[in-house]
């Protein structure tokens, strides 16, 4: 069996879940990813043991897993983007007026369908993710605005989908 690796990103798109619960079909980019930012994480698990006065050994070993993130930061401050991540309301450009993000007065529940691909052509699809996110704006002169996001991988709606999955696809 050939080995198979990976090596840097191409795109990170996201997109509605689509309507049965499954891996959402229209995604698209944010904004580019700021350089050394992506990564997909699975947090350790954790495992309970039960054990009797009678025996050393644990009698029951219970296993829960650890939670999957993919994070990553984009420098695109466009008010669209700005809203699929953050929520708030865009108001569209009026003329002279370019269009306006305002931030939500309360917090946002943001899920969504991701799909990365890397440059070595593997794509990993998340059907259903919590999206939160923050921004990190430093005002200096050798700094650029980003917006951080953390995608928390969920349990799909529909039944019999992987909460993600791997797989290697043709280089484009």
């Amino acid at each position: 069996m050939a080995e198979v690796r990976s090596v840097g990103l191409k795109s990170i798109r996201i997109g509605e879940i689509a309507n049965d619960g499954d891996m959402g079909t229209v995604l698209e980019a944010l904004g580019v990813t700021y350089k050394g930012t992506a990564s997909l994480t699975t947090e350790e698990g954790t495992t309970t043991d039960f054990f009797s006065e009678e025996n050393v050994y644990p009698e029951e070993s219970v296993k829960e897993p650890g939670t999957t993130k993919l994070a990553w930061n984009i420098i695109n401050l466009d008010p669209e983007a700005l809203q699929k991540c953050l929520g708030g309301d865009v108001v569209a450009a009026d003329g002279d007026n370019p269009a306006v993000w305002k931030a939500p007065a309360d917090v946002v529940n943001i899920e969504k369908s991701i799909e990365v691909l890397t440059a070595f052509g593997m794509k990993i699809q998340i059907p259903r993710a919590n999206i939160s996110a923050t921004m990190q704006w430093n005002l200096a002169r050798t700094e650029i605005a980003q917006v951080a996001i953390v995608a928390t991988v969920l349990k799909p709606a529909k039944e019999g989908v992987a909460p993600y999955s791997v797989s290697k696809v043709a280089v484009v």
